[in-house]
């Protein structure tokens, strides 16, 4: 009997456990790399991890409609700072709660050689199709198409289709105030309109954490066996 259930709750364990799939802020300039990530499931984790130094980004989550705007109830990692001699970047979890409807957010900071970043192209989406209404592409053109940066409010580790349960993590010791001084970013220039291959689908680059409790459960079954 205990061999007969031990295969049913593997299944259940693995079934409750997300992929990690990792985007890069700002590391190769003033973008989200990759900048949209499609077959993302519901219970997912995306992974950013701030790894432009120096820099001062945000993962804020906007509409399709107005893609440099806070949205109203949506996520919101805050200004993380990245100092110079950075070797640890800090990372922020967000897991998915619904998988049903594309996601869309940007960098909010204003300050650097690009002036705003999203109006530099600075977005980024979870499942947002390639073509057709709510592509990716669409998002970015209008957010490049704007010429000033709307007022800016703050989010929430709460938002609609995600959700964190902690802030970005480890920060530095420095405030990360926003201000042009800690807020400069790598690279130069402005984030091209994505290709079909940029916008398109992207693979997992995580693992699925469940795979480990399945280890587990596997020896305990040898031992009481």
């Amino acid at each position: 009997m205990l061999f007969a259930l031990v295969p049913l709750a593997l299944v259940t364990v693995a079934n409750a456990q997300g992929f990690v799939w990792n985007v890069t802020v700002a590391q190769s300039g003033f973008v989200f790399d990759p900048p949209n990530t499609e077959g993302v499931a519901t219970g997912d984790i995306m992974q950013f991890i701030f790894s432009g130094a120096p820099g001062n980004h945000t993962v804020s989550q906007a509409s399709f409609d107005a893609p440099c705007v806070q949205m109203a109830g949506g996520f919101d990692s805050g200004y993380v700072f990245v100092p110079q001699a950075s070797d640890t970047p800090p990372i922020w979890n967000l897991t998915v709660t619904n998988a049903s409807a594309p996601i869309y957010f940007y960098c909010k900071q204003t300050a650097g050689p690009v002036g705003p970043h999203c109006l530099a192209g600075m977005v980024g989406a979870i499942n947002a199709p390639d073509n057709g209404t709510g592509a990716f592409s669409s998002f970015m053109s209008a957010a490049m198409a704007l010429t000033a940066l709307p007022s800016q409010t703050a989010g929430a580790l709460t938002g609609v289709g995600a959700m964190a349960t902690a802030s970005p993590s480890p920060l530095a010791s420095a405030a990360a105030s926003g201000s042009p001084s800690s807020a400069t970013g790598t690279g130069s220039g402005t984030a091209a309109a994505p290709s079909s291959t940029t916008a398109g689908a992207t693979k997992k680059t995580g693992f699925q954490t469940g795979v480990a409790m399945l280890g587990l459960l596997l020896g305990a079954v040898v031992v009481l066996a």
